[in-house]
């Protein structure tokens, strides 16, 4: 089990591994619409990159760190219903 985790991609990590790729996916995924923590992850879970590049290396513990990573930057924040949403939104 690689429990590595990188903010920036590096030689032998993935870019959707990374937080900064991961981040990237969460935003793409948040742009239209907010979501709750669990269906954020099964929409993730649903995403080719992940699925097929990667094989189901992405956790729920990963994108928990990449939402605080989100969080970190004011990338996103929580709406009025306590959902995850873009921060332009």
């Amino acid at each position: 089990m690689n429990s590595r985790i990188s903010i920036l991609p590096e030689k032998h990590v993935y870019l959707a591994e990374s937080l900064f790729g991961l981040g990237s996916i969460i935003l793409r995924l948040l742009q239209d619409t907010s979501k709750d923590l669990d269906n954020l992850w099964m929409d993730l879970q649903k995403e080719d990159v992940l699925r097929e590049r990667i094989n189901g290396s992405i956790t729920l513990d990963k994108v928990i760190l990449a939402v605080d990573f989100l969080f970190l930057i004011d990338a996103i924040k929580l709406n009025s219903r306590g959902e995850i949403c873009h921060a332009s939104a």
